[in-house]
């Protein structure tokens, strides 16, 4: 590790003493206790108020920094014994061991960056490595290297890399070659520089060399310095600036030059040294802290330690980044950069006693009026020096909202109480003004002499002891007067809080309000320009103007820096400069105006805050009269914690554009890649969120760095990120993006090439081509199928109505026979009967037959008639209604032959539903088969059995008569051979698609066995 501070003090043993010597010495140490408090004050009071200072950058979690390099991306690299971090302004980045190989290194002690952009990173046990595109590749310097901590690194013009280690021996990398530079005999006395030329300066113990052609060549110290170099650093011009005998000294090829500027650092040991781009050079040492010089200047040479800007005097890193900006790395203070305040602070040395200032206002002499919220009025002379009024001084109230002070010397302060005047430093109540106790809330004096004053009350005049109201009481719209400003036609404008804006106009008073166009009904500030344009700060609501009738209003929106305005002045550099609660603003006239105008939707905004040199950023509200300027030209704002100057001519834009690095992609709840990156980043399939890390390295002021991304292909502009340094998008449908951010840097300068990345989201599988035409196909011939099934269930549906039309028909042609067939036929024969009843009117037992013949031939009808009828009605197309049909016929046929009937059926029916046609063909096999066991059988006794099976219904008809042989004879006309017999029912049941057997019974008897299959039954 870096050598410690050496130590100043010795330990020295304490002697006992009579009693009046120990008094007189702690006396003596009390004093000299005093007397160091007074010292650390003041040199605390004088780095406050200097113009540079020292600030300690949180969040390093180390308090030694032993080396640090900008490097041509732009990250700050920051060595330390806890290992290489990078810094972008914002965030650390710790390079993890998991990049670095197994065993290596992670205390870090020099760092360089060669030629072509890779890093190179000495380490405390001798080891270095490189980085380069996110690897590490780790180096012996040569085989049998003796560990030891590397100091500093470079390169020569032919690109090869060259070491110093702790011992001061120069090795360079890949052929192990090491050279002894000649050794000077003092430590802590180690550099090693190449120059703008390429030329290679180490030193050792205090011994000059260069580097040539492999080799050391020995430079003598300049004359007068024992031949001793306390240390070298390249210049930002080019040639070398060499520290020797406690002067400064500069190398040239006819020998030395300068040794004219004594360094304020002695002899002492150099830790580090830079030179800036604005010829400054910094010198860090061990235990003086750091010096700070301008060569040729030795009056602008500035020693930094504790106490002085430095909260340790221990350093041992220093660089210059790209901005200017100057960072130190401390042995335990971790990271410091060098702040250069833009802002004076004035301030009583009693610090306005913890209370906060509420106004305040310029006297003729050059000095200031402040008043405070409860430590009374102050006024500082023209001399610098202060002095206050309080209650001693007859103020009777210590709240001063107000003041001025007139040409003759008059002193005026308006408190919480009233208003009071002093001429010989003693205040009290004005003539005139004994009984007026309203808060004065602003004072201004009038072209003519007299004084407007502003109160709670609302707005009055005072003139040799008179007060006139300008509104009367009842009807005043103007009350709580917060500014008052004179136009040069004598028009009056007044800002209130809550009340708008007032114009008084040859007595006139109009007052403007929110529903008016005005930003905020409260207001604060007034500026009326050259230009007769009126600017008006509000709370809330903006920077107001007021131009041709019309209230315009720029906002944050806008790239204003706060909605709440306060105090606004002209530059005459055509800027306008506010007081906000967010610091102090400067925005470009020309660009508020077009804005103003709406031709402009985005205005730069300058801000100065706690980085420039305010201690707060709260301004006060109370406003004075604008137009304050000192002798020098330079602003006067009223802050909380004081007054607060600004030169406007010394304002320096940053135009740097910051360099933008895009770091990481994240893709649901893992990293995918970390820069850097190199061609496109593949994303997998899935809704998941995508989240895009970036940075701009802007290190002036890094948290006004802001941003706009926009990703092609899914956002259709860009997009303003603010200060975000992320990017992150719920849902991307699968594609090709192409992620785009640009940054600007403190002040508004944008780098407009940024970064790009090509994004692809890879689909899931139902997401692709072939999946999209594959469904597409499918869908088709989804399409096409539904289309022919329509079309075939049309087709059957047709077929179908042309079924049932042909069954209707059938039906019709069936009913048409059988009405020919049995009730034509019934008919015609009573016809003949009657007619032949007719002739047999004299022979009575003649007409009885036929009569008889008549009645039976008419009923049969009628049963045809019956039957017809019930086969046709719908109501009777279940089969229950058809079993329920046969048990009656069984029941009416054998009931009036006088034979028994028995029925076997089962308990409960299918739901089948059996059309008219079968019902129709089944009732008259059935009615064939009982009338044949009535007329024929000569039986006692019919069953008729149903029976019911998967396959179809089976219907018995069974007698205990005569029975039939196997082959019936010729004169069994009426059973087995005529028309309607066994042949008529077979016939039947065929078309029904069933069968008809007739057979034979064991005990005696005939059965009829009918079969009807569930198709025919069931169908409709």
């Amino acid at each position: 590790m870096h050598n410690p501070p050496p130590s100043t003090s010795s330990r020295q043993q304490r002697l006992a003493r009579p009693g009046a010597e120990a008094r007189w010495e702690r006396v003596l140490r009390g004093v000299v206790a005093a007397w160091s408090l007074w010292f650390l004050c003041l040199a605390a009071e004088l780095a406050a108020t200097a113009d540079t200072y020292w600030q300690p950058v949180p969040g390093l979690p180390t308090k030694t920094v032993a080396a640090l390099l900008q490097s041509r991306d732009g990250y700050l690299w920051i060595g330390t014994y806890e290992g290489l971090f990078r810094y972008d302004g914002v965030h650390y980045t710790l390079i993890d061991s998991q990049r670095m190989p197994t065993g290596s290194d992670l205390a870090v002690t020099a760092l360089y960056e060669s030629p072509d952009g890779t890093l190179w990173i000495g380490h405390e046990r001798g080891t270095v490595s490189a980085y380069k595109n996110g690897h590490f590749t780790e180096y012996l310097a040569r085989p049998g290297w003796k560990a030891d901590r590397f100091h500093a690194i470079t390169s020569d013009k032919t690109g090869a890399i060259w070491l110093l280690d702790s011992r001061g021996e120069l090795a360079r990398l890949g052929d192990g070659l090491v050279l002894h530079p000649e050794w000077g005999g003092r430590d802590n006395r180690w550099a090693l520089v190449r120059t703008r030329e390429g030329r290679v300066w180490v030193v050792n113990g205090g011994r000059l060399s260069e580097l040539v052609d492999d080799a050391l060549r020995v430079i003598p110290a300049p004359p007068g310095c024992d031949n001793v170099v306390q240390g070298i650093v390249a210049g930002a011009d080019g040639g070398l600036w060499v520290a020797a005998g406690g002067k400064l000294w500069r190398t040239t090829d006819s020998g030395w030059t300068g040794g004219t500027q004594a360094l304020a650092i002695g002899e002492l040991p150099i830790s580090t040294a830079v030179a800036t781009a604005d010829g400054r050079l910094y010198l860090g040492t061990y235990d003086r802290g750091m010096l700070e010089l301008v060569p040729g200047a030795p009056a602008h040479e500035r020693l930094y330690g504790r106490g002085t800007g430095l909260p340790s005097d221990w350093v041992l890193a220093a660089c210059e980044d790209h901005e200017g900006g100057v960072w130190l790395g401390s042995g335990s203070s971790g990271l410091l950069r060098l702040q250069r305040r833009k802002v004076e602070m004035l301030a009583p040395p009693d610090s306005w006693q913890g209370r906060a200032v509420l106004t305040m206002s310029m006297t003729h002499d050059g000095g200031f009026l402040v008043g405070t919220e409860g430590a009374g009025l102050y006024r500082m002379s023209s001399d610098g020096t202060w002095s206050v009024f309080g209650s001693d001084s007859g103020l009777r109230n210590s709240y001063v909202w107000a003041v001025h002070a007139d040409p003759e010397g008059t002193l005026w302060a308006g408190t919480w109480t009233g208003l009071e005047t002093a001429t010989g430093g003693r205040f009290a109540p004005p003539p005139g003004m004994a009984g007026f106790d309203e808060p004065i809330l602003a004072l201004v004096r009038a072209p003519d002499g007299g004084l407007w004053v502003g109160s709670r009350a609302g707005l009055a005049r005072y003139d040799s002891g008179t007060v006139r109201w300008i509104e009367p009481e009842p009807a005043r719209l103007l009350r709580d007067i917060r500014s008052i400003l004179e136009a040069p036609d004598g028009t009056l404008w007044v800002s209130t809080n809550g009340n708008g804006i007032g114009c008084v106009r040859d007595g006139a008073v109009r007052q403007f309000l929110q529903r008016d166009g005005l930003g905020s009904d409260f207001t604060h500030g007034l500026l009326l320009d050259d230009t007769g344009t009126l600017w008006i700060g509000t709370r809330g609501g903006g920077l107001n103007r007021y131009k041709d009738g019309r209230f315009a209003a720029v906002r944050m929106e806008h790239g204003l820096a706060s909605d709440s305005i306060s105090q606004i002045e002209d530059d005459g550099l055509g800027h306008l400069w506010m007081s906000s609660r967010a610091g102090i603003l400067r925005v470009n006239k020309a660009e508020l105006n077009a804005c103003a105008d709406g031709a402009l939707r985005q205005v730069q905004c300058l801000v100065y805050g706690l980085a420039d040199g305010l201690p707060t950023l709260a301004c006060s509200n109370s406003q004075p009269a604008p137009g304050y300027r000192t002798a020098d030209g330079r602003l006067v704002f009223a802050t909380d914690a004081g007054l607060a100057l600004i030169d406007p001519r010394a304002v320096q834009l940053n135009t740097r554009p910051p360099p933008v690095e895009i770091e990481g992609v994240r893709h649901g709840e893992r990293p995918v890649r970390r820069a850097p990156f190199s061609g496109v980043v593949e994303l997998g399939p899935g809704g998941r969120r995508i989240e895009i890390k970036y940075t701009g390295l802007s290190f002036a002021q890094p948290d006004k760095v802001r941003f706009k991304c926009r990703l092609d292909g899914f956002d259709p502009d860009w997009v303003d990120m603010g200060t975000e340094r992320r990017a992150a998008y719920s849902y991307l449908p699968p594609g090709r993006y192409v992620f785009r951010v640009i940054a600007s840097n403190n002040d508004g300068i944008w780098n407009t090439g940024g970064r790009t990345l090509t994004l692809l989201v890879r689909p899931h599988f139902w997401q692709t081509l072939w999946f999209r035409l594959l469904l597409g196909a499918i869908g088709a011939a989804a399409v096409a199928s539904l289309v022919w099934f329509q079309a075939r269930r049309r087709l059957l549906r047709r077929v179908e109505l042309l079924e049932r039309e042909r069954a209707i028909d059938a039906e019709r042609t069936r009913i048409a026979n059988d009405m020919h067939d049995d009730i034509g036929a019934g008919l015609t024969r009573i016809n003949m009967l009657a007619g032949t009843a007719r002739t047999a009117l004299d022979d009575r037992a003649r007409l009885e037959r036929l009569l008889a013949q008549i009645h039976e031939t008419a009923r049969n009808v009628t049963r045809a008639v019956d039957e017809i009828v019930w086969a046709v009605n719908p109501r009777h197309d279940t089969f229950e209604s058809l079993v329920n049909y046969l048990e009656r016929v069984a029941q009416d046929m054998l009931g009036a032959a006088q034979i028994q009937c028995r029925l076997e059926l089962p308990e409960e029916m299918p739901d089948w539903h059996p059309s008219a046609e079968v019902r129709h063909h089944l009732v008259l096999a059935y009615k064939e088969a009982l009338s044949n066991a009535v007329r024929h059988s000569g039986a006692r006794r019919v069953t008729v059995a149903l029976t019911l099976a998967p396959e179809g219904c089976h219907l018995t008809v069974t007698d205990n008569g005569r029975g039939v042989s196997a082959t019936p004879s010729a004169s069994e006309t009426g059973r087995a051979t005529s028309g309607n017999g066994i042949p008529g029912m077979q016939r039947r049941l065929a078309k029904l698609g069933g069968t008809c057997e007739l057979r034979a019974v064991a005990t005696g008897g005939t059965a009829v066995a009918f079969f009807v299959p569930t198709p025919a039954l069931a169908r409709r």
